[in-house]
């Protein structure tokens, strides 16, 4: 079968709007495993689950044991980052390293994924422990240490995303890398081919993985008149109804103020499109996944 990289089984729900409230977390079970069917109708028969929760561990352990029908699940814990609301977990002291250790083992994690802002000390001392006892770490490259570091640390295994490699790869002059969002995402429109080829070489000498999830970007470059037509388009497929009002709640809003702010689509599709291309002719090695059902896309 065909394996996903880069999946989410707790970001939609089978509850709609009304059912999961006002303001109610992201983090809804579909209940009647409607992606677990959907990748396997779509030939998809393992995933990496890159935001795990406990009830993703049993979902797991039902399809192991033959009582749910679904892809081989192998998820991580919790986002090791600055803190926040579960399932986010603060990566910042060597303390926040025992305590991550301690709840891995306890919930029965397959690996560890690195988010958008732990401590690089914190972080140093996690990876040294993990590749001691075996654990895999994945993970996008964090927005709060130099790309550099990212690719040079040892013990993770993969990088995820290109957006980080894209602010990296900014021509020179540009202003729009220090403008707020949303009007910094012009950085996708200026970029310089040899800085591409640079960190291609680079991430080929660290050794590590490197997951695109390409899907988003395709999906971050429709207009919003196209991702009405999109979504509408999926009336017909088996996703919920929670999963399309968390698509049209988050990534139509998003949207929406992209198109307020005049912002040039082309270089969300394309500059993310270059850099791999990049990384595929330096041979750089490469492992599918799309990220679903994060941005809109049925699962498989």
């Amino acid at each position: 079968g065909l394996a996903d990289a880069h999946v989410h089984f707790d970001f939609t729900g089978g509850a709609d709007e009304s059912e999961a409230g006002e303001g109610a977390s992201q983090f809804v079970r579909e209940p009647d495993g409607v992606l677990c069917r959907l990748f396997v109708a779509h030939g998809v028969t393992f995933v990496r689950s890159m935001w795990g929760t406990p009830e993703v561990v049993a979902l797991r352990d039902t399809i192991d044991a033959g009582e749910v029908v679904g892809p081989a699940i192998v998820p991580t814990g919790p986002l090791l980052s600055e803190g926040g609301p579960a399932p986010v977990a603060p990566l910042q002291t060597a303390e926040d390293v025992e305590r991550i250790f301690a709840e891995h083992a306890a919930n029965g994690y397959d690996a560890m994924k690195l988010h958008s802002s732990p401590g690089l000390a914190a972080t140093r001392l996690l990876l040294e422990r993990a590749r001691r006892e075996g654990v895999p770490v994945w993970g996008p490259a964090p927005f709060s240490f130099a790309l550099e570091d990212t690719i040079a640390l040892e013990g993770r295994s993969t990088v995820e995303h290109l957006d980080t490699f894209v602010g990296a790869a900014v021509a020179e002059g540009s202003e729009s890398l220090g403008r707020r969002w949303p009007a910094m995402m012009a950085i996708y429109n200026e970029q310089d081919p040899e800085k591409h080829a640079s960190w291609a070489a680079r991430a080929k000498r660290s050794g590590k993985w490197f997951c695109p999830t390409l899907m988003t970007s395709r999906s971050a470059a429709l207009r919003p008149a196209e991702f009405d037509a999109l979504l509408t388009s999926y009336a017909d497929e088996p996703v919920t109804a929670g999963t399309v009002a968390y698509w049209d709640r988050s990534v139509g809003q998003e949207k929406r103020i992209y198109e307020a702010s005049g912002l040039d689509f082309t270089g969300f599709r394309e500059a993310p499109r270059a850099i791999l291309r990049a990384f595929i002719a330096e041979g750089v090695p490469i492992i599918a996944g799309t990220d679903t059902p994060a941005r809109p896309g049925v699962a498989g």
